[in-house]
């Protein structure tokens, strides 16, 4: 007899709305910190393993990435239902136009203060990302559209440090997402269709 404890339902944007909105935000970030552990022993360094470790950072860095992209998406949409910032035109993979928008959401809702402790703490982590992944495919292919190495030489990763980094932008991203909910209809059961980009 066999049991369900290994079937994980799939939800249809359809059945959960912003719940799902909030599942593929989390699910990216939740699956490389759990990667990350994957990789560190007890003393928080690399496990010796490096049949074990060997190809993980492309998976660890694109789930990043991803999560990064959707959190900022998804707060920008939200502020974009506030009237606060104008979100026409928006759409593609880069971090930086995104980025940009995120600060003006920042500013229009917390103020200019916040928005430069928002950007002093962060903008070092986007420009990063932006710098080795432009596109958000670097860390998902070998090899670009037009058949090239993604990169011309190797380089290092603190996964320590981005994943430490990616805790704190997650926290504030919460607290943005909290004040910006609240400036909407608090009787509104599910905002998440009304305004979505990708």
């Amino acid at each position: 007899m066999s049991t369900r404890k290994h079937i994980f339902r799939v939800d249809s944007w359809n059945a959960t709305g912003e719940l799902s909105r909030s599942a593929y935000r989390d699910g990216y970030r939740k699956a490389a910190d759990a990667l990350v552990l994957k990789l560190l022993d007890s003393h928080g360094d690399y496990i010796a393993d490096l049949h074990m470790r060997f190809g993980m950072i492309y998976p660890i860095m694109f789930l990043y990435r991803h999560y990064i992209e959707i959190e900022f998406k998804d707060l920008i949409a939200l502020a974009g239902m506030t009237s606060l910032v104008d979100i026409k035109k928006m759409s593609g993979h880069g971090l930086k136009k995104l980025w940009s928008k995120v600060l003006e959401c920042v500013e229009a809702v917390q103020g200019k203060d916040t928005r430069q402790e928002f950007e002093e703490a962060f903008e070092k982590v986007i420009e990063y990302f932006e710098q080795v992944d432009p596109r958000g495919d670097g860390f998902r292919y070998p090899k670009n559209v037009k058949g090239s190495a993604q990169w011309d030489s190797s380089f290092e990763v603190d996964i320590v440090k981005v994943n430490s980094d990616i805790k704190r932008l997650d926290h504030y991203c919460d607290e943005l997402r909290g004040v910006l909910k609240q400036m909407l209809d608090p009787e509104a059961e599910d905002i998440s269709d009304r305004i979505y980009f990708y």
